[in-house]
């Protein structure tokens, strides 16, 4: 279609499962329905109106843009409670997006801090309805934002609260649940991993407050790799002690002989290779669609190319196995 000089602003109400209105505002560069578009969506609870900007370079990028008032939040209805009912509430409105006619069923969600905490919170219940997310600086569990090891984490949290204009019950709401239980759990996005397969951008900053969820999010991809590497690698290390100990063969008194057979069965018992190649590939790497697993290799790149520019025969041939790896990881 051709997009409009001034691109179409609507506000409208979507409904929740419980009767519950959201506000939002939908930026179309045209009322003309026959050509739907693909949809960038944002949520969070610092008012609607700072989507303004992105509804505008959306639009002129060829995009529709949704910007909501999470639950309880300025024209929003409901109760005024950090990330309340962010799991159900996000599920229907996406759902109610993906059943208009200015959207052609695909789905991006966009945000940052709160924006990119809600994002994770949407896509808990598994919803097939999200193409892709971009997350900047936010955290699957929200009980890792209130506490850092069973610690409150007093002054980020009640400033937060304070600053936000939440209600006055929100603050005793977190801290009346000092440990990881139920009301956790069910904010809790990193207990679905399985069930999300949304290609995601994750975003974070060495000295941010949600940096180590940002670097969680991607070192989990690896604990499949790990445990397969470290136990096939077992048998090698004790079968050179063996050798070593042995010296006329398999003497054992010396226990030696023993950590070897111990070594073969923990392929079998703790780390099977069928068993973690299954979790890298079929969990780890088709549930965000390869995301996480092409940004490794776009860093497995820049290590190749610093070692080309080095140069040397150690270099090189460090270089070529890292290629042969990164080529074999990216024909999957």
């Amino acid at each position: 279609p051709t997009l409009a000089a001034d691109p179409i602003r609507l506000p409208v109400s979507i409904p929740m499962r419980d009767g519950v209105q959201l506000a939002a505002d939908v930026w179309l560069p045209t009322e003309d329905t026959r050509h739907p578009l693909p949809v960038v969506f944002l949520r969070f609870p610092y008012s609607k109106d700072l989507g303004v900007g992105l509804g505008r370079d959306g639009v002129a990028r060829g995009y529709a843009v949704v910007a909501q008032d999470t639950r309880g939040r300025y024209k929003s209805e409901g109760e005024n409670l950090p990330f309340h009912l962010d799991v159900p509430d996000g599920e229907d409105s996406v759902a109610w997006i993906a059943r208009q006619p200015w959207c052609n069923g695909r789905i991006g969600t966009y945000g940052g801090s709160a924006g990119a905490i809600s994002q994770f919170q949407m896509v808990a219940n598994g919803s097939g309805k999200v193409s892709a997310q971009h997350l900047t600086v936010g955290a699957p569990n929200l009980y890792e934002v209130a506490y850092i090891g069973g610690v409150f984490r007093k002054s980020l949290v009640e400033d937060w609260i304070r600053a936000t204009k939440f209600a006055p019950n929100a603050l005793e709401t977190w801290t009346s649940h000092p440990v990881y239980d139920a009301f956790w759990r069910s904010q809790d996005a990193t207990r679905h991993y399985s069930d999300i397969h949304v290609p995601a951008v994750h975003i974070g900053g060495y000295w941010d407050i949600f940096a180590q969820p940002t670097i969680d999010a991607f070192v989990e991809f690896f604990i499949p790799v790990v445990k397969g590497w470290s136990t096939e690698m077992s048998i090698d290390v004790t079968s050179m002690g063996v050798q070593v100990h042995g010296g006329m063969g398999f003497i054992e008194e010396t226990g030696a002989a023993q950590y070897y057979r111990d070594a073969r069965i923990l392929p079998i018992y703790e780390g099977t290779t069928a068993i973690q190649a299954n979790d890298l590939i079929g969990r780890k790497t088709v549930r965000d669609g390869g995301a996480v697993a092409l940004g490794i290799c776009a860093e497995i790149a820049k290590v190749e190319a610093a070692l080309a520019a080095k140069g040397g025969a150690h270099c090189e041939a460090m270089r070529a196995r890292l290629a042969a790896g990164r080529e074999a990881m990216e024909s999957v």
